[in-house]
């Protein structure tokens, strides 16, 4: 029953040998070096006979008894492969019957263990035995057929149970798995092949990864090892859709068709034991067609009941544990011929070019594109340009620029007057990619309203004014001028240390449902208590600030070492989420975590913990440091009329100013005006310095990978501008008097610190 081709005793469907061959695809050739047999020096209920807890007392025994009667002919070495000094395995058939399946109280119940577990320690031969496992001789009155052995031979190979492992209340997988009832097939002659879920456990199998649109065809998963696979948000949790039908190993499945398996991979529940012991998580659940969860007839699709579809709108849901729809709905379920077919987000498609694709509000300078919504285009991109000879010179910030599919109008801006371009519209979904559509639109004659006036480098810069220039608009009858100082604000400290007696945050803040607290002092920073952060997607969101966010630091401690667990933190930058930083392999002993690199114009801090493996995450001492530059207009200089001239001196301005910016409108006659200029700026000081250093040596260093490091007192900003006055990256000085900001490009900088600056090549 082991190792003979072709064997049928009994009615049995082969040997186990054929059976993980066929379940491995030819990738595990499996032989079973048969001793024996031996009498033990006890009976039944010695090694069988329950405890208080209803386990068998000390089955351990048996092996061991085993072991040491054949140590004198057997060289039990041979078998530790691995060369670990450990026995790779026992496997034990004891006489008589099983508890499991019909035996007395006194029997053994089939089961995979180790001795050390039962604390015993025996070595023979060089080699310690450990892990072991056993099954039955008899079911019934005849022969126990391979079934139990496939079973327990699973769980050496690393396999859990399906079934609940503590009460027998919710309906697991059952006969369709040899992880469940299946062993039992036929009076366990004829065991379910492995599913799509135990060979691709093992790697034993060949998977269809879904992402996008597709037409499906699943043969026979034991003649095609083929399966399909559509994932989730979450790396550990996924869907498998195999075919499965009843011949050969699976000639006694209750049904036939697609079986749809919902993965949840947690390590804790999977080496526990677990599995599918909670009725409201299996995290090994078959989706049954029917919605029952009680009947494994009706668990094929689309089944006696004909169920055509899985979404996020069907009964059963295609959602995941989280309530979150994977996107990708499944309909069209067919079985013909043995054969699964279905259609994944519509199936099969040729993706159409837009259509209607035009130009219109067409002036000199702009114009707004529009086409048709492209059915299942998940997005577009757009280009446009025009052409010099054989080159296309494109706009800039339209050269194959992506949105997203809700857009069917664009705003073309930065043309020049009196030129044709061309435009292209693409529509996308997946790998899928249409045709391009196209216009070509030649934009309007340059009028006054349109023009862009170009302001000029400031003259006679000194500590307290400066000469803002600009070139002479044609057609100007006068000009408006607008001057605004920057001030940097100081920075200050939204602490959130979750309160003292009370769990509590600062006021503007939130957290999630999914955010309790710890009380233990090992779990908290430097007080308690601490945020505890049990569940996926919980999230801590600051309160919105006046001023930009600097920096962050916070305390964080992982309990477990979960590599996977990730702390997502994202910024609130112009009413939109962009993450800034996701932090894995997260400490287990508590840690200060700092964050510096915080894009200009975050007004707002969102944590948000993914979380591997069930760990949970202490968050305490949450410190947002906020501040940065403000404007303020420069008195009398409000788009103020300073008459027909090129250039305005700008007076009594004050030293405590960052800098200053202007910009410039020109206006005719008949009060039509330009557009504003781009803004020049200003900072304030003696030209003859310009160059020189102005911070004490050593207090600026850049690298040369552009890496600027930066020294001072604790808590000072270092803001670093373009010499166009835009502001290139910032940070705080921390608590060892560091920083370091990147220059990403090479140019001439400004860095300012502690009201000082200096200008720096990269």
């Amino acid at each position: 029953m082991l190792n003979k081709d072709g064997f049928s005793e009994y009615g049995a469907t082969g040997c186990a040998r054929q059976y993980f061959l066929d379940a491995s695809n030819g990738q595990f050739d499996l032989t079973c070096d048969v001793y024996g047999p031996v009498t033990l020096s006890n009976n039944r209920s010695y090694y069988g006979g329950n405890g208080l807890s209803g386990h068998d007392r000390q089955p351990e025994e048996m092996v061991i008894e085993a072991v040491k009667q054949l140590d004198p002919t057997v060289d039990f070495s041979q078998y530790d492969r691995d060369k670990d000094g450990i026995l790779d395995n026992v496997f034990l058939f004891y006489a008589g019957k099983g508890e499991a399946s019909g035996g007395s109280a006194d029997t053994v119940w089939p089961h995979a263990w180790n001795l050390e577990q039962a604390g015993k320690s025996f070595s023979v031969d060089g080699v310690l035995v450990d892990h072991y496992a056993c099954t039955c001789e008899l079911q019934g009155t005849k022969p126990d057929g391979i079934g139990t052995f496939c079973h327990e031979f699973s769980h050496i190979m690393g396999l859990p149970d399906l079934y609940n492992t503590v009460s027998g209340g919710n309906y697991t997988p059952g006969e369709w798995s040899v992880m469940d009832y299946g062993p039992y097939n036929n009076d366990s002659r004829t065991p379910p092949t492995y599913s799509a879920y135990e060979r691709n456990a093992m790697g034993w199998l060949d998977l269809q990864t879904i992402t996008e649109a597709t037409s499906v065809k699943l043969e026979d998963l034991k003649k095609s090892n083929k399966a399909a696979i559509i994932g989730t948000s979450r790396d550990n949790e996924f869907f498998l859709f195999e075919n499965r039908q009843q011949t050969s190993w699976d000639a006694y499945l209750p049904g036939h068709g697609m079986l749809i398996w919902h993965i949840d991979y947690m390590a804790s529940v999977f080496d526990g034991n677990t599995v599918n012991n909670d009725p409201d998580h299996q995290f090994v659940d078959l989706v049954e067609a029917n919605g029952a969860g009680k009947s494994a007839q009706g668990a094929a699709w689309p089944g006696a009941l004909d169920k055509t579809e899985f979404t996020a709108n069907t009964t059963p849901a295609f959602i995941d544990w989280y309530k979150k729809d994977p996107g990708l709905p499944i309909t069209g379920i067919m079985e013909s011929d043995g054969n699964i077919y279905f259609d994944v987000d519509g199936g099969n498609f040729v993706l159409p070019a837009p259509t209607e694709l035009k130009g219109s509000e067409v002036t000199p300078i702009s114009m707004q594109l529009s086409w048709q919504p492209v059915e299942r285009a998940k997005e577009y991109t757009v280009s446009v340009y025009r052409t010099e000879g054989t080159e296309k010179k494109f706009v800039e910030g339209f050269e194959s620029a992506k949105y997203p599919a809700k857009t069917t109008s664009v705003e073309i801006s930065g043309l020049d007057a009196e030129t044709e371009y061309t435009a292209e519209v693409t529509a996308i979904s997946g790998t899928r990619i249409s045709g391009p559509a196209t216009v070509n639109v030649k934009t309007a004659v340059m009028t006054f309203p349109y023009m862009t006036p170009e302001v000029l480098p400031a003259a006679d810069i000194d500590k307290n004014s400066f000469t803002a220039c600009w070139k002479p608009v044609e057609g100007a009858d006068h000009y408006l001028l607008t001057v605004e100082g920057a001030y940097e604000v100081a920075p200050k400290a939204d602490v959130c240390d979750f309160g003292s007696l009370i769990f509590r945050v600062p006021i503007g803040w939130d957290y999630s449902l999914k955010v309790t607290r710890y009380t233990d002092p090992y779990w908290c920073g430097k007080a308690s208590p601490s945020a505890k952060l049990d569940k996926d997607g919980a999230t801590i969101t600051t309160s919105q600030y006046e001023h930009d966010v600097l920096s962050l630091s916070f305390w964080a401690r992982l309990a477990g070492y979960k590599p996977e667990s990730t702390i997502v933190i994202d910024g609130l930058i112009n009413g939109e989420w962009t993450t800034i930083e996701k932090l894995k392999n997260l400490s287990t002993d508590g840690k200060t975590y700092n964050v510096d690199n915080i894009p200009e114009g975050t007004r707002q801090i969102r944590f948000t913990y993914l979380q591997s493996d069930g760990a949970n995450l202490a968050i305490d001492d949450i410190e947002i440091m906020v501040g940065g530059v403000e404007r303020k207009t420069v008195e009398g200089f409000d788009a103020a009329n300073i008459g027909n001239v090129t250039s305005c001196k700008i007076e009594n301005l004050s030293a405590d100013e960052t800098g200053y910016y202007y910009k410039i409108m020109a206006v005719a006659k008949d009060d039509s005006h330009t557009l504003w200029s781009a803004e020049q700026y200003v900072e304030l000081g003696d030209p003859a310095s310009i160059g020189k250093l102005a911070l004490t040596d050593g207090q600026v260093v850049i690298s040369p990978n552009g890496i600027l490091s930066c020294k001072g007192k604790c808590g000072d900003i270092v803001k670093v501008y373009s010499v166009d006055g835009r502001t290139c990256s910032t940070a705080v000085i921390d608590s060892n008097g560091q920083a370091t900001l990147p220059l990403n490009k090479p140019g001439i900088y400004v860095v300012r610190l502690s009201g000082h600056s200096i200008k720096i090549l990269r």
